[in-house]
C-alpha cells in the first residue's frame, strides 16, 4: 500500500465548548483522492484548516508528509505548506487582476522570476487545466467553472504534492461539475498528487474519489470505496445517498 501522506490519531477539536470533530481517526495514502462528506456543519472545512495548520487541534496527532504539525512553529509550517495548494470553494480570485496577475501572484509576490518565465508558467499552468490564451482575461469574463480552473492554476504555479479542494463543484451545473471532477482525477494522474476533496456533492465524489469518509455528528460515521458507499446498509449513508428527509439525519 502507498505510504500515507496523512496521518489522523485521536484528533478533536473544539470551539466554544462544542466539539466540531470528535476523535478522529484515518490515513490518507500517497497520489490518493480521498473525499470528505457531510452536511454543511459538520466539519469539513475544519478538517482542510485543521491539516494547513491555521487552527490547532484541540488533541491527537495530526502528521503531514511524516511531521507531526500539531507541535510545529508557524516558520515551520510555513515551509511545509510549499508543498500544500488550497484550491479555495469559489476561486477566490482577485477581481482587479487579470487572469496572468492571479495566477502568477505567487511568483510575482515572493520570488524575483523574471517577467518573460512568469508568463510562460502562467501560460503553462492554465494549458494544464484546459483554459489556454486566457491570460489577460478578468474574472468577471469567466464563468464559474472557469474560475475554478484559474484557482486551480494558481495553486499548481507552486508544484504542490498534496492538493485540498474545498467544495470544488459548488455552484456548477453537473456537466461543468463533470469536467471539474475530470480535471481532479488528471492532474492527479499526470502530476502524481494526493488530492483531498471536501464537499457535500454525493455523485461528484462518488465519481471520482479512492475513498469516501461521511463525517456525520464530528465523527466519522462511514469510510470506504465509492462501491462500498453505495451499496453501504447504514441509514445515515442511505439518507445521504437519497437525500430524504426521513431518517437518522434530522432536518430542521
Amino acid at each position: 500500500m502507498a505510504k500515507p501522506i496523512i496521518q489522523l490519531e485521536h484528533l478533536t477539536y473544539q470551539v466554544n465548548g462544542r466539539t466540531i470533530l470528535d476523535d478522529i481517526t484515518f490515513d490518507i495514502a500517497e497520489q490518493e483522492i480521498f473525499s470528505v462528506l457531510g452536511l454543511s456543519g459538520t466539519g469539513k472545512t475544519t478538517l482542510l484548516r485543521l491539516i494547513t495548520g491555521l487552527i490547532r487541534p484541540t488533541s491527537g496527532s495530526l502528521r503531514v508528509f511524516g511531521q507531526d504539525i500539531t507541535v510545529m512553529s508557524e516558520d515551520e509550517m510555513n515551509v511545509l505548506r510549499d508543498r500544500m495548494g488550497l484550491v479555495f470553494q469559489y476561486g477566490a480570485l482577485f477581481d482587479s487582476l487579470s487572469v496572468r496577475e492571479n495566477v502568477g501572484f505567487r511568483l510575482y509576490e515572493r520570488t524575483n522570476t523574471p517577467e518573460d518565465e512568469v508568463r510562460a508558467i502562467v501560460a503553462d499552468k492554465l494549458r494544464q487545466v484546459g483554459l489556454p490564451n486566457t491570460e489577460e482575461l478578468y474574472p468577471a469574463e469567466l464563468s464559474g467553472g472557469m474560475q475554478k480552473r484559474v484557482g486551480i492554476a494558481r495553486v499548481l504555479v507552486g508544484d504542490p504534492d498534496l492538493l485540498l479542494y474545498d467544495e470544488p463543484t459548488s455552484g456548477l451545473d453537473p456537466v461543468i461539475a463533470g469536467a471539474i471532477d475530470e480535471l481532479i482525477t488528471r492532474l492527479r494522474d499526470e502530476l502524481g498528487v494526493t488530492s483531498v476533496v471536501v464537499s457535500h456533492d454525493v455523485h461528484s465524489v462518488l465519481r471520482m474519489s479512492d475513498r469516501i469518509a461521511l463525517l456525520y455528528q464530528g465523527k466519522v460515521q462511514y469510510l470506504g470505496t465509492p462501491q462500498q458507499f453505495h451499496d453501504a446498509d447504514d441509514p445515515v449513508v442511505r439518507q445521504f445517498l437519497t437525500g430524504s428527509s426521513d431518517g437518522p439525519i434530522h432536518v430542521v
